[in-house]
């Protein structure tokens, strides 16, 4: 049973890691890069925009205030990208190797963050109509979390211990 839960910890991990890795390359220094800084500066001019329109009803019934937050959550979907991205991909190979290790207390402490972790991923993530790739790439990094964290404290917990000598 405990190999069972070691592979299908790896699955998890080796998605995350390269899910992880990539995005947070990505984001950083790769192609989206320069998307992520045409964002950032599209927030600060909205953010102007908003405060000198104050409450003028802008476009679709929305102030520009509500278009500033879309923007944010944009923002704040990209930034876990980067971040996350390269802690969940670090994360998950801590799992592997404290789940290999059979290391009970700090495999407990690494799958609570992992834990920890993919809800703040769902919670920071903005919604599928916002950004449907961003969306995906950030829930299926919180799930590779989730799965590897699982299956890490399933195989300590279910694999076979040895006997203890009765004297």
């Amino acid at each position: 049973m405990r190999i069972l839960f070691i592979v299908l910890a790896s699955i998890c991990v080796l998605a995350g890691v390269f899910l992880g890795g990539a995005s947070a390359w990505s984001v950083t220094m790769g192609p989206m890069s320069k998307d992520v800084a045409t964002l950032s500066a599209t927030v600060a001019a909205a953010k102007e925009i908003g405060q000198a329109a104050k409450d003028v009803k802008i476009v679709g019934g929305k102030t520009a205030a509500d278009a500033t937050s879309l923007l944010e959550q944009g923002m704040r979907g990209y930034r876990f990208s980067q971040i996350g991205g390269g802690l969940i991909a670090l994360l998950n190979i801590v799992l592997l190797v404290l789940a290999i290790k059979r290391s009970s207390k700090p495999l407990l402490i690494a799958g609570g963050i992992g834990v920890a972790i993919a809800i703040a991923a769902f919670v920071i993530t903005p919604s599928r109509e916002i950004d449907e790739k961003l969306f995906f790439v950030n829930a299926t990094l919180a799930v590779s979390v989730l799965g590897a964290s699982l299956f890490a404290v399933l195989s300590d917990r279910l694999g076979a211990r040895p006997a203890v000598a009765v004297r």
